[in-house]
């Protein structure tokens, strides 16, 4: 719950890194939403804007995350493109 990622599919760099400050092209700090609705609901939805690595556009972006325990959180994500 401090932002460091622990595991990345297809960046392997983020792993050990802090991203708790990231964000998108419209200012959302997108882990620390994540983290806040975690620690609020334990599971939520964030739509946000990011770099798609086909189109080399930004795109909006759904991610889905769920807490897993007091030490643990996941998330994913899909572009939203038609």
């Amino acid at each position: 719950f401090k932002g460091i990622v622990v595991s990345h599919g297809s960046n392997q760099a983020l792993i050990g890194r802090n991203l708790s400050q990231l964000k998108d092209t419209k200012g959302t700090k997108i882990i620390q939403s994540m983290i806040e609705q975690i620690q609020k609901d334990g599971k939520g939805w964030l739509k946000f804007y990011w770099f798609h690595p086909k189109t080399q556009l930004i795109t909006p972006k759904l991610g889905y995350f769920e807490k897993v325990n007091e030490d643990w959180w996941l998330g994913s994500g899909l572009y939203l493109t038609p």
